[in-house]
C-alpha cells in the first residue's frame, strides 16, 4: 500500500462479535510492524510512536502535518471518528469499529477515499470451543447458550447470567414487529429497541467479508418471534404470508405464520380445495383420462368439509385410539415425531411450505389409530406450492394436498 495516501475502513457486525477484540488485535500488528498507531475512544488517546508508547490528554495540533499523516493509524473505537473534536480526520488513516448504526458510520462512510467495509462473522461451535477455558463459568452452559442465542461470544460466553429463552421472549417483548423484522445495515437507524431487537437478528458474512446477510439468531429466537407477534400483532403477521418474497427475514418467519394460521382455519372448519396426491404413473394415467373427456368438469376444483372442533383444538401427549371423532388435535411437544395435528375419523394434517419433504417416521403408525376414515394424511400448502406439490414416500400412504389460502383470500 502507497504509505503516501490515506485509508479508511470499517468493521462491523453483530454486537457482541468481538469488534473492539479486533481492534486490539490490529492494533497489535501494527506496534509489531513499528507502525505509529493512535487508539481513539471515550477515554483519553493513546499512542505509539514506533518504539515508545503515550497517553495524551488531548490530541496534537490539527496543523501539526508532520503528526497528522497518512501514515498514521487511529484505531476508533464505536465513536463517529468525524465528530472527534482535534482528529484531522482528512489527514491520516483511520479504522471504524462500530455495530451497524449509522450516527457512527454514516457520515465517515461519504469520506474520500470510500472506506471499504468488513462483516465480522459470527463464531463457529469450534472456535468458541477454544476460548471457552477463558471463562469457567460458562463451561456447563455455553453450548446450550449458543444453540439458543447464535455464534456471539457476549452472550454465550460472558453475559450468561439470565436464561437464553428468557432473554429472546423479553426481547421480543419489548421490541415491535417492525423491529423483529428489520434488515439491519450500516445505515440503520438505531434506537433503544432496535439495540434489542440484534439479540433475536444477526449479521453474516464469510470470506472475504465483504458482503453480508441478516438471518435470526437461532431457530428458538425465530420461532419466539412468530409465536409472540401472532398473538400480539396477528393481522400484520397474517399478511406477511402474501408479502415476503424477497425479505430474507419474513420469509424465515413464514412457515411459523403459515402454520398458526393454518391452524387456525382447521380449527374453526369449513369447506377448503383439495385434490390428491398421485405417483408419476398414477398422475400420468389421470392426465390421459382428461384428455379423454370433453366434459368442463375435468379441471373443476375439488372440496373438502373439514368439521369446526367441538371445543377447539386439544393438546395432547399423542395419538391415542378412540380419541374424541372430529376434534383437532395437537401435540404438546413442536418437535413431536409424525405429524402437526389430526383429526380421529378424518385424517392427520401435515403442514408444508416448501416442495421437498418427507413423511417422518411413525407417520403410518399414527395414521392407523385414527378410526374409520382417518387413514389419510393432509398436506396444508400455501397457494404457491399447491398446484406443483407431489405425492411422498412411502406412496403407501393416502396422501391429499389442502389449498391453504393466504389470510386477505379467506371469506
Amino acid at each position: 500500500m502507497d504509505p503516501n495516501r490515506r485509508k479508511y475502513a470499517v468493521i462491523t457486525g453483530t454486537p457482541g462479535i468481538g469488534k473492539s477484540v479486533f481492534v486490539y488485535y490490529v492494533m497489535w500488528r501494527l506496534i509489531k510492524d513499528q507502525k505509529r498507531v493512535l487508539f481513539l475512544t471515550a477515554e483519553p488517546p493513546v499512542y505509539f510512536d514506533g518504539e515508545c508508547m503515550f497517553v495524551y490528554r488531548q490530541l496534537p495540533f490539527a496543523g501539526n502535518f508532520q503528526f497528522w499523516s497518512p501514515d498514521l493509524w487511529c484505531c476508533v473505537d464505536s465513536v463517529d471518528p468525524t465528530t472527534i473534536a482535534g482528529f484531522p480526520v482528512l489527514n491520516c488513516s483511520t479504522l471504524l469499529a462500530s455495530t451497524p448504526r449509522q450516527d457512527c458510520i454514516g457520515d465517515f462512510k461519504k469520506l474520500v477515499p470510500t472506506p471499504d467495509v468488513y462483516y465480522m462473522p459470527l463464531w463457529t461451535e469450534e472456535e468458541l470451543a477454544r476460548i471457552t477455558p477463558l471463562y469457567p463459568d460458562a463451561a456447563p452452559v455455553w453450548q446450550n447458550r449458543m444453540t439458543c442465542l447464535g455464534g456471539v461470544p457476549r452472550q454465550v460466553l460472558q453475559d450468561i447470567q439470565t436464561d437464553p429463552q428468557s432473554l429472546l421472549e423479553s426481547a421480543c417483548r419489548i421490541c415491535s414487529l417492525d423491529d423483529c423484522i428489520m434488515l439491519l445495515s450500516i445505515n440503520s437507524e438505531i434506537n433503544s429497541k432496535t439495540k434489542i431487537a440484534q439479540t433475536l437478528i444477526h449479521i453474516r458474512s464469510e470470506k472475504p467479508y465483504r458482503t453480508y446477510s441478516v438471518g435470526y439468531a437461532s431457530e428458538l429466537a425465530m420461532k419466539i418471534v412468530a409465536q409472540t407477534k401472532w398473538q400480539t400483532d396477528r393481522t400484520r403477521m397474517q399478511n406477511l404470508l402474501g408479502a415476503c418474497d424477497g425479505h430474507p427475514l419474513t420469509q424465515a418467519l413464514c412457515g411459523y405464520i403459515f402454520e398458526s394460521h393454518a391452524m387456525d382455519l382447521l380449527e374453526r372448519g369449513g369447506s377448503f380445495v383439495y385434490r390428491e396426491l398421485l405417483s408419476y404413473p398414477e398422475m400420468k394415467r389421470r392426465n390421459i383420462a382428461k384428455r379423454q373427456r370433453a366434459d368442463s368438469e375435468a379441471d373443476a376444483y375439488q372440496y373438502i368439509d373439514i368439521p369446526a372442533s367441538p371445543i377447539g383444538r386439544q393438546t395432547v401427549e399423542r395419538v391415542e385410539r378412540n380419541q374424541t371423532s372430529n376434534q383437532l388435535y395437537v401435540p404438546r411437544t413442536s418437535n413431536y415425531a409424525s405429524i402437526d395435528a389430526w383429526m380421529p375419523n378424518k385424517g392427520a394434517f401435515q403442514m408444508t411450505v416448501g416442495k421437498k419433504y418427507a413423511i417422518r417416521g411413525g407417520a403410518a403408525d399414527d395414521l392407523a389409530k385414527l378410526g374409520e376414515g382417518g387413514n389419510c394424511l393432509y398436506f396444508l400448502l400455501p397457494p404457491h406450492y399447491y398446484e406443483t406439490f407431489t405425492k411422498k414416500t412411502p406412496k403407501t400412504i393416502k396422501q391429499f394436498a389442502i389449498l391453504i389460502p393466504y389470510p386477505e383470500e379467506v371469506q
